[in-house]
């Protein structure tokens, strides 16, 4: 949990079982240390995951692939990332955390659609949605509509992903969160490009770049440049996209 709050310090993290991620024996000073102690441990989470649920370690193993997710994240390791989760949400129903299994299902969710398996990433999302709706779990129905967002704009039904991304964006504001709602403005820019509506696109990753730029989140802004560059190579426009 250590380098997931070095990574990604804004990211809503449970209670932890042993203490706060400040007072971890590991300490990471800024986040390409963390970065470097993730990339170094990767190789072997899907194994401790697998040994924690055989020992019956239940919470262990489902904190322990959520807390590696953001690397997975950001390092596009789409496999060890779903079988790492896959063998979490065992865990997850074991231990009887309906929370566990919601948010684990989303990040199966999420490694599925960047495998190209949308409608297993969707069957992950509807359940998931179903335990957080039971919770009266605003943030976690709002990060959940989200993900079905994102996976509706890669099947390549953009308009339901405008529809989902604007009704996460609704919750997100209740809460005042703010760099989920810059996410989402990601999420429904790149689907109005996909339906041509490219000016629309750039509106709102402006609008996304605003709020990112006042939180400290390089890898959020480097991915809102990188969507801009995505509209302007739709749009012919080959010097803005390169810049």
């Amino acid at each position: 949990m250590a380098a997931d709050a070095a990574l990604i310090p804004q990211r809503f993290r449970p209670r932890e079982t042993d203490g706060d991620p400040a007072t971890s024996p590991l300490s990471f000073g800024d986040p390409a240390r963390a970065m470097a102690w993730c990339r170094a441990e990767a190789g072997i989470i899907p194994q401790l995951c697998s040994l924690a649920l055989e020992l019956g370690l239940y919470e262990e193993c489902w904190r322990l692939a959520y807390a590696m997710r953001d690397y997975f994240f950001a390092a596009r390791a789409f496999g060890p990332w779903a079988e790492s989760h896959r063998i979490a949400l065992l865990a997850a129903e074991r231990c009887g955390d309906r929370w566990a299994r919601a948010v684990t299902r989303n990040n199966l969710g999420m490694a599925y659609v960047e495998q190209g398996r949308i409608a297993e990433a969707q069957g992950q999302y509807g359940q998931a949605l179903e335990l957080l709706l039971a919770r009266g779990d605003d943030s976690g129905v709002a990060a959940t509509l989200g993900h079905q967002a994102w996976a509706s704009h890669a099947a390549g039904r953009h308009d339901e992903a405008i529809a989902l991304a604007g009704s996460a964006i609704e919750l997100h504001r209740r809460h005042d969160n703010q760099r989920s709602v810059a996410i989402m403005y990601r999420t429904a820019a790149l689907a109005h490009s996909g339906k041509g509506r490219h000016r629309d696109a750039l509106d709102l990753l402006d609008d996304c770049e605003k709020i990112l730029s006042g939180l400290d989140l390089p890898l959020d802004l480097a991915m809102t440049f990188n969507c801009r560059g995505e509209v302007h190579y739709a749009m012919g426009a080959y010097d803005e996209a390169a810049a």
